[in-house]
């Protein structure tokens, strides 16, 4: 159960994205991620997720669409995570770990339309 969001504004719950959107359009200048000595505000993210999603959508993600997400732990992890949902797709987190050929396999199976990931 998602907690509970202090906000006379109803917002569906059961959607990460749209409690996303509800805090970033609420509080835009807080701190929504830090990693690696990094820091990105709500807003900023908010801004970054919806040029991902528009991307993702001409690429032709949406709904029940399967994207890999080939990235380390990072920021771009996230907003990249949050444009796939956002766009109506379903993101495949792939750790870049394991051998080639493993990770080879893993996709061949799971068919993603498309794969995303830090260069």
């Amino acid at each position: 159960m998602a907690p509970e969001v202090a906000s006379s504004t109803t917002v569906d719950k059961r959607i990460p994205v749209s409690v996303f959107e509800h805090v970033a359009a609420t509080h835009p200048a807080n701190v929504a991620v830090s990693h690696a000595g990094r820091e990105i505000s709500f807003g900023e993210l908010a801004a970054h997720v919806e040029r991902i999603a528009v991307t993702l959508r001409s690429e032709g993600v949406g709904r029940e669409v399967v994207v890999a997400m080939c990235f380390d732990s990072s920021i771009e992890y996230v907003a990249a995570l949050l444009a796939v949902m956002k766009a109506g797709g379903i993101f495949m987190p792939t750790d870049l770990r394991p051998p080639g050929a493993r990770i080879e396999g893993i996709l061949d199976l799971a068919t993603p339309a498309l794969a995303v990931g830090s260069p």
